[in-house]
């Protein structure tokens, strides 16, 4: 019922006033003595499909861009780290690059980047340069994976549940397979959705090609031979 519908949307809204009423309250509680020589980052862990794609609500079971796509914002009272701040940045990046990008902001440069820290964080994408222009380079791909470990009876349709995806500038593929007894994608029940994002209902995720093309083919392939060895 529409009404169903317009109850989640509205409890959403009032969750998302709630968080900003936090947000100020940690805000304006730090002292004015530090307040111009603090950096403020906000970001989250998941958005919600609020409505989209037949979704009153829910973050998890799909690639679609409403639960992927988080907000990142950077404030610097100071402006050292930031530039262009009336532009939103639309390259590619990930989680995985917010911890090496803290660091660096503590640590006032690269140069804790040696050692063991290298071997793990030296592929991560150094972000301070978009945080100074929206014309820095992003990454050439993103790849989430997530697993909906839920009771059985939620899954009425058999649905997939270990979920592997990778997204480029112009085109997104997932897959939705069942575990192995051996740990792995079981791929006899891989199922595969892609998306074309140089068209406008590609944008909009509503034209599944189910991986047909040969640009998915060629993420499909990358994707599931480097993770499925």
């Amino acid at each position: 019922p529409f009404g169903y519908w317009t109850r989640s949307l509205d409890s959403y809204t009032q969750i998302l006033s709630l968080v900003d009423q936090h947000i100020g309250s940690v805000v304006n509680s730090i002292p004015e003595s530090i307040r111009d020589n603090t950096v403020i980052i906000m970001t989250a862990d998941h958005g919600d499909y609020a409505g989209a794609h037949g979704f009153a609500s829910n973050k998890a079971g799909t690639m679609y861009q409403e639960a992927i796509q988080v907000p990142l914002i950077v404030v610097d009272p100071r402006e050292r780290l930031t530039g262009d701040t009336d532009k939103v940045r639309t390259q590619l990046t990930s989680s995985v690059d917010i911890v090496p990008m803290l660091a660096t902001i503590a640590h006032g440069d690269r140069e804790w980047l040696k050692g063991d820290l290298a071997e793990v964080y030296e592929e991560r994408l150094n972000l301070l340069p978009l945080l100074k222009s929206n014309t820095a380079p992003g990454r050439n791909h993103v790849i989430m994976a997530s697993d909906e470990w839920v009771p059985a009876f939620y899954v009425y349709n058999n649905a997939r549940r270990h979920i592997m995806g990778i997204r480029t500038a112009d085109t997104k593929v997932a897959t939705y397979t069942n575990w192995n007894k051996a740990g792995v994608a079981d791929l006899s029940t891989m199922q595969v959705e892609s998306y074309d994002y140089s068209t406008a209902r590609g944008r909009l995720e509503l034209d599944n090609q189910q991986g047909q093309s040969a640009k998915a083919q060629e993420q499909l392939k990358l994707l599931m031979g480097r993770f499925n060895r």
